[in-house]
């Protein structure tokens, strides 16, 4: 089996976000929920006043981002997290609207169907 089989069967999650705005001060809060069980922060961007998450990989501490991007968030910001679950082809969308997360769940084939893929 090649290198990239190897290492596209030990991703079993990704995450794409983006919010704003987000102050440089509060982003500590998100790095610091997710430290010991990701490893590293190479996932975490900010871009201005926009905070990006990007990751692909076997284990995505899903709760405790939520729970921390609720705590620096202003009721103000926009944005959307989305996890795709590879293992059980889904795709989990959070949308911050008035300080919440609404969240919805579809099926990767969906996805795809609509996107034109």
């Amino acid at each position: 089996m090649g290198e990239g089989a190897q290492s596209m069967r030990n991703v079993l999650c990704k995450v794409y976000a983006a919010f704003f705005p987000v102050r440089e001060i509060r982003l500590e809060t998100v790095t610091n929920a997710a430290m010991s069980a990701v490893g590293n922060e190479d996932w975490l961007f900010l871009e201005g006043d926009m905070l990006r998450i990007s990751f692909e990989g076997t284990y995505f501490p899903l709760e405790e981002i939520l729970a921390a991007l609720l705590a620096v968030l202003p009721p103000s910001a926009e944005g959307k997290l989305d996890y795709l679950d590879i293992e059980r082809w889904k795709l989990l969308r959070h949308v911050f609207r008035n300080g919440d997360f609404d969240v919805s769940e579809r099926d990767l084939n969906q996805v795809l169907d609509y996107s034109g893929h």
